[in-house]
């Protein structure tokens, strides 16, 4: 079963520390008035998205594991990827003085999983606080990542784990209250795809589940040519786009 099967198979705040460049602005969803669809967020740049998510579903399946059960939590293949994912772009980019300090690593790690933990926790009992909207980003013009460009507007930025959160939850949609914009003049999107790609191994049936609900309606695929095929088809507007991408992340499947 992958990754996406597992996922479909079930039903950050406004920033308080650093000052936004001065070319930047901040938009209220309210203001754009559009409900905005959570896997666009996520496919094709974001698979570190879907590997919170499925984290986070094994911690609240799990919950009576606690940042102290370390060795008990990386026993699933779950919180390995998840580990993956939080030491080889998450801690390096915040971390960088401390990126070979295995012991700061743990510490971190531990203090991470009590924050998801209390996350979901809340997001269960409380919902959405609409006070802290989940915070995108994109700009005027949109520059080109890994050799992919792209029309999407609108791309995560702060307040992945509670995107990852609403997913599982069922939600396909942001909605306006839920989310803020911060607009630049140019923006280059994440590619955390293109360093999971390297990083987790992922299973070419996993990769393709992952672009098929982004491109392909989430109908079965088995090769790159049916995905670019469909796409052909029934949303020529975006065969560009999708042979960029997998001009890119097929050479490291």
């Amino acid at each position: 079963m992958t990754l996406l099967s597992r996922l479909f198979g079930k039903n950050a705040g406004s920033s308080k520390s650093g000052q936004r460049k001065s070319k930047e602005k901040l938009i209220p969803g309210s203001e754009i008035g559009e409900r905005i669809r959570i896997y666009d967020l996520i496919c094709p740049l974001r698979y570190d998205i879907l590997v919170r998510a499925e984290f986070i579903r094994f911690l609240a399946e799990n919950d009576y594991l606690s940042e102290n059960d370390v060795a008990a939590i990386l026993e699933a293949p779950a919180a390995q990827r998840y580990q993956t994912w939080f030491r080889e772009i998450a801690y390096r980019r915040r971390n960088p003085a401390h990126s070979h300090d295995e012991t700061h690593f743990q510490e971190r790690f531990r203090q991470r999983i009590t924050k998801v933990q209390a996350l979901w926790k809340s997001m269960k009992s409380k919902g959405f606080d609409y006070t802290q909207p989940v915070r995108l980003k994109s700009g005027e013009v949109i520059r080109e990542v890994n050799g992919k460009s792209f029309d999407t507007r609108f791309y995560a930025g702060d307040g992945c784990h509670r995107i990852a959160c609403l997913w599982i939850m069922g939600k396909d949609f942001l909605e306006p209250e839920e989310y803020e914009v911060v607009m630049s003049e140019e923006f280059t999107p994440l590619d955390n795809t293109a360093v999971l790609l390297e990083k987790l191994s992922i299973p070419s049936a996993d990769y393709l589940a992952f672009i098929s609900h982004g491109y392909c309606e989430g109908q079965e695929i088995n090769s790159a040519d049916e995905a670019l095929t469909f796409v052909e088809k029934h949303h020529p507007d975006r065969l560009e786009e999708l042979k960029n991408v997998f001009r890119h992340d097929l050479s490291h499947l």
